[in-house]
Parts: structure tokens; C-alpha cells; sequence
């Protein structure tokens, strides 16, 4: 994944520049990537203006993002192996209201609220997995 998903970000980075707002030109992008790279390393390179760099927590956040996919992907793939199909796609399912369960805690900095979606999703797997359980008695 990672020998497709390294190239096309580097391709995809120039169309994406100049579609964001504010626009990045292609001969701009050598100096974010080095910036970002600064920041990654702890060094903010916006110290003036309504939002200046805060990179002290950078290098951390990163890696740990980068342990927690290393993990769900790897315990994806041991579902798979000793689950099956279905089962995965169940648990892909609930991600969905578990992480807007997350979001609306009160110690998130812009907490959201629940939807009524979020409960028909979970009584949809509730229901699934009390009636896979029931099917079996008979």
C-alpha cells in the first residue's frame, strides 16, 4: 500500500495546491515539504499571525498515528484470518458511532452531538449479532 500511496501523494500534490485555499503554486511545495519537515522535527516555522505553529507535540502525534494504523491494520487482517468477511465488515460498522461517541465527550475542544443515525447503527449490529445467536438453537 504504501508503494502506491507515496507516489500518487507526490503526484497528487501539485493538482491539490493549487485547487486549496489559499492556493499553493508548485514552486511552493519544495518549501511546505521542508517546513512541515521543520515542524515534524519540533521547530514552528509561522510565529506571527492569528494561527502560529505549535510543534512541540508534533513528532509524537505522528508516530503515534502511525503505530495506531500499523495496529488496526494488522488486527484487520487477523480478523480476517480467524474471523471471516462478515464479521469484519461488522466491526468496520460500528467505527462509525464508536468515533462520534468519542467526539461528542465533553473533553474533546469542540465536542459534537449524537445522531439518530449513530443509534440506528448500533441496534442494526445489536439486532445482527442477537439474531445470528437465536439462529442456531433450532
Amino acid at each position: 500500500l504504501c508503494m502506491f500511496q507515496t507516489p500518487m501523494s507526490a503526484v497528487l500534490a501539485v493538482p491539490g495546491g493549487i485547487l486549496s485555499s489559499p492556493q499553493v503554486t508548485p514552486s511552493e511545495l519544495p518549501k511546505n515539504m521542508w517546513d512541515g519537515l521543520k515542524c515534524f522535527m519540533g521547530t514552528g516555522t509561522i510565529t506571527a499571525g492569528c494561527h502560529p505553529d505549535d510543534c512541540r507535540w508534533a513528532m509524537i502525534t505522528m508516530v503515534a498515528f502511525t503505530l495506531i494504523c500499523f495496529v488496526y491494520v494488522n488486527l484487520m487482517v487477523l480478523l480476517l484470518k480467524f474471523g471471516s468477511a462478515n464479521l469484519m465488515f461488522l466491526a468496520l460498522t460500528l467505527i462509525v458511532p464508536v468515533a462520534n461517541l468519542a467526539f461528542a465527550l465533553p473533553i474533546m475542544p469542540t465536542p459534537v452531538t449524537l445522531h439518530a443515525s449513530d443509534v440506528v447503527i448500533m441496534a442494526g449490529i445489536i439486532s445482527y449479532r442477537i439474531g445470528s445467536t437465536g439462529a442456531g438453537d433450532g
